[in-house]
């Protein structure tokens, strides 16, 4: 008989497919890991082999995977509209103090996704009605950054020889922020990072990746104005590095339709942390990176 285990580490929960079995030598049953499915509140019900995808399964995924999401974002928008606040107030002690209590208690993710990037969306929509202006904005996204900086260089540093990633922005774009979430994340998952940061020339990108040969290149865009600047360098880096993996995701992504001609990197629609959740984890061993994608990705 196969069903759900639910295991509780550092405020989140992990859910992982089990079979439990008589064991006659034993005089009682015994029971194995059929799967892990990831994050709770991630898992899917494609992650369970197909023979054991019972509707008593899928239901039982389906209510923990909801009431996970529940239990998760209980309390966090409190703590978003109090980290908007003391962002734009200017109080780096206390967005200081707020994210260390929420990784201690949730994890690194759990800060990015519920408290950080919510809170950069809503400081972004309030300068755009005007409700602040570009110096209260520019503050604010200063001590998000520098508090990012503090939480990334906290991390455990993977070891040499560990698969590489280069980070960087196309020439012109200058939002660093997105840059140091996916950082955080990959640092996490065992990958050195190697962030190159602003507008640098398409070029010198290029010759740093061919030097380093990184496993992936995340390219961020966050204005529109700067998407196709971003999409002619990946073209560029799959072209002259082969076997690279290439992504570009940021708000700026979301301006092209729906349809997109395949060009070979993905396009990265929704969170960093969803689109990383795919990643196989470095640190483990299991893997010596991503595989590359030979499609977009929608």
């Amino acid at each position: 008989m196969a069903f759900l285990r639910v295991k509780r580490a550092g405020g989140r929960s992990y859910a992982y497919l089990v079979e439990s079995r008589w064991d006659p030598a034993a005089g009682h049953p015994r029971q194995r890991v059929l799967a892990y499915l990831g994050r709770l509140d991630r898992a899917r019900a494609d992650a369970i082999p197909v023979g054991y995808r019972s509707p008593s399964v899928l239901g039982a995924l389906e209510r923990l995977v909801s009431a996970e999401r529940t239990r998760l974002r209980s309390g966090m928008a409190d703590q978003c509209v109090r980290f908007v606040d003391r962002l734009l107030a200017g109080d780096r002690p206390a967005v200081r103090s707020l994210a260390q209590r929420t990784i201690r208690k949730m994890g690194p993710e759990a800060f990015y996704s519920e408290i950080l990037v919510p809170g950069l969306h809503e400081i972004g929509r309030r300068y755009a009605t005007r409700q602040i202006t570009i110096s209260a904005e520019h503050l604010a996204t200063g001590i998000a950054s520098a508090m990012l900086n503090e939480v990334n260089v906290a991390m455990k540093e993977a070891p040499q020889g560990s698969p590489e990633v280069v980070l960087c922005l196309p020439e012109g774009e200058s939002h660093i922020l997105p840059l140091q979430v996916a950082e955080g994340l990959l640092r996490r998952r065992g990958y050195r990072t190697l962030n190159v940061a602003g507008s640098a020339p398409a070029a010198s990108v290029l010759e740093f990746v061919r030097a380093r040969r990184p496993v992936a290149v995340l390219i961020s865009v966050t204005m529109p104005d700067w998407l196709e600047p971003g999409r002619r360098l990946a073209r560029r880096l799959l072209r002259e590095v082969p076997g690279l993996r290439v992504a570009i995701g940021g708000q700026g992504v979301s301006s092209l339709p729906a349809v997109v001609h395949p060009e070979g990197f993905d396009l990265v629609r929704g969170s960093v942390e969803e689109y990383l959740d795919d990643w196989p984890d470095a640190s483990s061993g299991r893997a010596a990176g991503p595989t590359p994608r030979p499609t977009a990705r929608r």
